[in-house]
């Protein structure tokens, strides 16, 4: 184990190598801001009744004839990359024969790559030193690492082919896959009857299938989640994944179409939007194979925190799964913030968000351009869950800090204290790069601590990769 000396060397080389690499890439003009001190402060709903009334007044001024947003917003599925076109058994056949391992070296062997020591993260491929487990293609391969062979084999299959499992976790004998794949609207309301025009759009969704390997594989039970798979990370037998949920994409809003005008349309949602329930805005999830099939929320209204004054577009799900149990799912929180990037340590998760994933303004035409006006500066918020204990995780606190970051990379905990290495540039005097000129972009690491509820930078050093 490397001490903390040579960890914190480390991570300072990695940062310093991601902000040049992140200044690189930057555009404007402009000098560094000055030391940062807001913080974000995010509270709990008194009840599901306080949080269905928030939700509904926070949607309704963005409530449109096309749902929540514009034409260019009617909900559509994530998109993701399949696994390669390439065969799993072309790549397993081109492993070339390896010598026998010397004795004192049986029971050693490489792992993949993780950010922290003793956390795991998903991969494509895993390895307990005894056999070699990868999901490729939409099938499961467990090889002996000694002989080589392929010793089991399990088919990831779906009816609607609308699913594929690209990453897993593993365990002792268990193994979790961790798949993307699209999910249909709601149906209308009841209330106002079956003759809405929806959109035939998917929604972005998630499955986790938990695998037995103690023999052939065989499926120990599935878990579908109303939302999209972020990432993951793992301390022992826990694994904790964040699923990212469109807020209002289940109500299943009606459009304009030869029958029906935009003002109908618009009618037609903001009734919606009123008589929608709690049970429409919160995420689901579906559990089969592990004793009798349950569904319900997936967190529920008290374990949801949420900013004072907020827009309700999206909500992060962090969801604690044991591989050694059944998937069931408990011990969920959430917040009501969007997120790209997560951070693990073996005491605590981060969820970053540089503000990547955004919508597009409701009031303005679909053919104008977004780039009239002047960019804000990058900000990236930071969301932090304390992981000690295996159950429900413990939502500590969340922070703000100007600028953006790279990667997983740009953060690292060391005692108890949050380093993370963002990139700023003065969007607001060029927008666009100017030919033959070096970017006015520069980097630097600021380092965030708890303050009650909140995290706070107390400190930075700036003036990094200029250009």
């Amino acid at each position: 184990m490397e001490t903390s000396s040579r960890s914190t060397a480390r991570w300072l080389a990695l940062a310093a190598s991601g902000v040049v690499l992140g200044a690189c890439t930057g555009n404007g003009a402009g000098a560094l801001q000055p030391l940062a001190q807001a913080s974000i402060r995010l509270v709990s709903y008194d009840s599901c009744d306080d949080a269905l009334a928030q939700l509904k007044e926070a949607a309704e001024e963005h409530v449109t004839a096309y749902g929540l947003g514009g034409p260019g917003l009617v909900a559509y599925a994530d998109r993701a990359t399949g696994a390669g076109e390439t065969g799993g058994d072309d790549r397993l056949a081109s492993v070339p024969e390896a010598a026998e391992a010397a004795p004192d070296q049986a029971s050693d062997y490489s792992t993949t790559n993780t950010h922290e020591v003793g956390v795991d993260e998903p991969d494509l491929v895993k390895t307990d030193g005894r056999r070699i487990v990868t999901v490729v293609d939409g099938v499961l391969r467990v090889i002996d690492a000694e002989s080589k062979r392929v010793t089991g084999e399990l088919e990831l299959s779906d009816d609607q082919g609308q699913w594929w499992a690209d990453q897993l976790l593993l365990s002792d004998d268990r193994a979790l896959l961790l798949g993307h794949g699209a999910i249909p609207f709601a149906e209308p309301a009841p209330s106002l009857g079956s003759d809405i025009g929806r959109s035939a759009f998917l929604s972005p969704g998630s499955r986790l299938v938990l695998v037995d390997l103690s023999e052939e594989p065989t499926v120990v039970s599935e878990l579908e989640l109303d939302g999209t798979y972020v990432d993951a990370r793992q301390v022992g037998s826990v694994a904790r994944l964040v699923i990212r949920s469109g807020i209002g994409s289940r109500l299943g809003w009606a459009y304009p179409d030869e029958g029906r005008t935009e003002a109908e349309a618009l009618a037609t949602n903001r009734e919606i939007l009123a008589e929608s329930t709690i049970e429409d805005w919160l995420p689901r999830y579906a559990l089969s194979g592990a004793g009798d099939p349950n569904e319900g929320p997936l967190v529920d209204c008290d374990d949801i925190r949420h900013p004072e004054v907020y827009s309700g577009t999206a909500m992060l799900t962090v969801l604690s799964v044991d591989l050694a149990g059944s998937l069931r799912a408990e011990g969920s929180v959430g917040v009501m913030a969007d997120g790209q990037t997560v951070y693990g340590t073996e005491s605590s998760l981060y969820i970053a968000d540089d503000h990547s994933s955004f919508a597009f303004p409701t009031d303005i035409e679909p053919s104008a351009t977004l780039l009239t006006e002047p960019l804000a500066e990058p900000q990236t918020e930071v969301h932090k869950f304390d992981v000690i204990e295996p159950g429900q995780p413990r939502y500590v606190g969340s922070g703000v800090v100007d600028g953006r970051i790279l990667n997983q990379y740009s953060l690292s905990e060391h005692d108890d204290h949050l380093r993370i290495a963002v990139t700023q540039d003065d969007l607001s005097v060029a927008p666009e790069p100017v030919p033959g000129e070096v970017p006015a972009s520069q980097s630097r690491v600021a380092v965030l601590t708890e303050r009650g509820d909140r995290l706070v930078e107390v400190g930075s050093v700036g003036g990094l990769g200029k250009g």
